[in-house]
């Protein structure tokens, strides 16, 4: 069972690294990544984002306060949701879904 749990906070950490990876690239490239409710629009929130993401990915990979950084990725999510994603469905509560972050 403990090698389940150890494979299952590697592959985590891989996943939360890597959308820290993508948002440096994109912010670095002027990309802009519609439909994932944490990218942020302007520049400097982007490299930040990136950065937070990137090392609470290598902070649970190799084990270094993971549960601490774990519940704080769940705050960033949380408030990033409540902050960024509210506000749009709440100005439309009639529609299915928001087809406004695909476009």
């Amino acid at each position: 069972m403990e090698k389940i749990v150890n494979y299952g906070r590697l592959l985590f950490a891989v996943a939360i690294a890597a959308f820290g990876i993508q948002d440096l690239i994109c912010a670095r490239l002027g990309l802009a990544v519609r439909g994932i409710p944490w990218f942020p629009q302007d520049q400097f929130s982007e490299h930040l984002t990136g950065v937070a993401l990137l090392a609470a990915g290598l902070s649970i990979a190799f084990n270094i306060r993971a549960r601490l950084t774990a519940v704080l990725l769940g705050v960033l999510f949380l408030l990033s949701v409540l902050l960024f994603e509210t506000p749009l469905v709440a100005a439309q509560p009639l529609s299915v879904g928001r087809a406004d972050s695909f476009l």
